[in-house]
């Protein structure tokens, strides 16, 4: 039998979890109350701060893990990819890579490692422009690349290719001075221009050359006969020095052109200046049916010469020792 004494009856104890109780298995800090009862030894309350931090920083954990992952899903889209040399094999490490978007410039940049492999992360919908360059190789760009948010785009690669070079000087013939501001120009086979840059107060030039492959050399300066070498090849990271090129005084041919008969001056009449390369250039003539073309290396050439109401008529000629040839035509009327 319990005494009924409420001294005895509700005698307060606290028990710590380091006892022996099989029941107990809180940690040291954690305290229980125990209250004497009729019924037996009830527990009226327990507290334990350490427990308290513990379950906070937990649930603080988690409440932040969640938000970091709510906040990666909404960063947006990715590229990826990978800058190799020309072999398409190769790593180049060390590549800078920017980013563009329209109506906003520049927008990110990130390097290669030593895989060539890039990421570019936390990128909005839409699509972008991307630049990679290094020293030594040519610049590479890509254009209207598409990203989507949660996705990411892959195979944005780059293969570069070694920079190539072709330097030397412009002088004149006859005062064996360098020429200043002379255009030089590297074209392809068909004609097309690739490179162009203009010699200096030395008549020194250099070109940068993108793509290896066929090239021909084209040099002119106003009061002198274009200049225009043999087809040569460059390769990939060659650096070629070209002999001087010597420009020359060049020919003209001029004259009027007439409607036969008539003697009536033709305005806008087509000349077609034709040399052993094909069609060079076309001339109009002018209110007073004036035309001249200046210029001209030594070497056989033709002219083609038609209006609309009016029959056509050739000439050929050659320039020799940069000689000036007048030359008027006159045109029969079609019938």
């Amino acid at each position: 039998m319990f005494s009924r004494d409420r001294s005895s009856a509700q005698r307060s104890t606290k028990f710590h979890s380091r006892n022996t109780d099989p029941g107990n298995f809180f940690t040291s800090n954690l305290i229980f109350k125990i209250t004497n009862t009729k019924g037996g030894l009830v527990m009226k309350s327990f507290y334990s701060k350490l427990t308290g931090i513990v379950m906070f920083s937990f649930i603080a954990t988690l409440i932040c893990m969640q938000s970091a992952t709510a906040m990666a899903a909404s960063t947006g889209g990715m590229i990826t990819g990978k800058v190799t040399k020309s072999d398409g094999v190769t790593p180049i490490g060390g590549c800078d890579i920017v980013l563009f978007i329209e109506g906003a410039g520049r927008i990110g940049s990130t390097t290669t490692g030593p895989d060539g492999k890039f990421i570019i992360s936390g990128l909005a919908s839409g699509n972008y422009d991307i630049t990679c360059f290094k020293n030594g190789f040519i610049t590479a760009d890509k254009y209207n690349i598409s990203v989507a948010n949660n996705k990411v785009t892959t195979s944005v690669d780059f293969a570069l290719f070694k920079k190539s070079s072709i330097k030397g000087v412009v002088s004149s013939v006859s005062s064996e001075q360098p020429i200043n501001a002379a255009e030089i120009t590297l074209c392809r086979p068909n004609g097309l221009p690739e490179h162009s840059t203009l010699s200096n107060d030395e008549g020194k030039y250099e070109l940068t050359v993108s793509y290896p492959g066929e090239y021909v050399l084209k040099a002119k300066k106003e009061g002198y006969a274009e200049y225009r070498s043999d087809f040569f090849e460059l390769d990939e990271g060659e650096h070629i020095v070209r002999p001087d090129i010597a420009l020359l005084a060049g020919g003209t041919i001029k004259g009027r052109v007439f409607e036969k008969g008539t003697n009536t001056p033709l305005q806008d009449a087509i000349i077609l200046l034709l040399s052993e390369y094909g069609l060079e250039k076309a001339y109009e003539t002018d209110v007073d049916g004036n035309y001249i073309i200046m210029h001209l290396p030594n070497g056989n050439y033709g002219i083609a010469l038609r209006t609309e109401n009016h029959k056509p008529d050739t000439l050929e000629f050659t320039i020799e020792d940069n000689n000036t040839i007048i030359k008027d035509f006159y045109l029969n009327k079609d019938e």
